[in-house]
């Protein structure tokens, strides 16, 4: 499968980011839910990994302030229902736009060196608290036949695996929004284009091509929909 959705309010800042053909990718701390992408919630209800983590990080806040800076961009599998569009934040009558995926993926392996960026969301009734065998490990491969762990100590002193581990935080999200079927791209460590610590998100360029179509809600805004239409991409109706 060669696209990828995302599904947007029927706002003028949506058409923005058509017009211009970038990427929206938002901080955790503009969530504003414990549940998604809050690295404390996994300090405070993970015990023996926020122990090692403030080990490494030297202390709490550091972790915190650092994660903080990441930006994620989110997307799902396919495009939804009209009558599931209420299952998006803001998007009940809003819009769906559907990407090239093999664009993007080739954009940001060439811009960021990150293959495979597309992370599918992990769903979980606790999606703050890792699975584990012990007090010293955290579950991390699970294929459906067999459960991989790794010790906390192991994933401290290898910065690929805290560089895995903190993925893991950011695509793991309460279960209650298992409908969405979502992707996640995350930018983080050298990625980050910006560090300012005032910022909600920031915009990523992407090539114009990679756009492909765009859906619209019957209701969405008439004068959202005047401007898509005015634009060179195909319009279609969701059903």
């Amino acid at each position: 499968m060669s696209e990828i959705y995302r599904v947007r309010p029927d706002g003028l800042r949506a058409v923005e980011e058509i017009e211009e053909h970038y990427l929206w990718f938002s901080r955790p701390t503009s969530f504003g839910d414990e549940n998604d992408a809050d690295v404390f919630s996994f300090l405070k209800n993970n015990e023996s990994i926020g122990q090692a983590l403030e080990r490494i990080f030297e202390g709490a806040t550091d972790i915190i302030a650092q994660s903080a800076l990441i930006g994620i961009c989110c997307f799902t599998g396919e495009v939804p229902a009209s009558k599931d569009m209420g299952y998006y934040p803001g998007a009940r009558r809003g819009i769906v736009v559907e990407y090239d995926k093999a664009v993007l993926e080739a954009h940001f392996l060439q811009q960021n060196q990150i293959g495979d960026c597309f992370k599918a969301v992990a769903y979980s009734a606790q999606p703050t608290l890792f699975s584990s065998s012990n007090d010293n490990d955290v579950l991390w491969e699970d294929d459906g036949n067999l459960k991989t762990y790794k010790p906390i100590n192991q994933i401290g002193m290898d910065q690929s695996l805290m560089d895995k581990l903190f993925l893991k935080m950011f695509t793991q999200i309460t279960d209650r929004y298992q409908d969405q079927r979502e992707f996640r791209v995350i930018l983080a460590g050298r990625n980050i284009p910006d560090r300012s610590v005032n910022l909600v998100g920031y915009k990523i360029i992407i090539p114009k091509e990679a756009i492909k179509k765009i859906y619209v809600h019957k209701q969405c805004n008439i004068e959202v929909k005047e401007k898509l239409n005015a634009m060179s991409y195909p319009v279609v109706e969701l059903t």
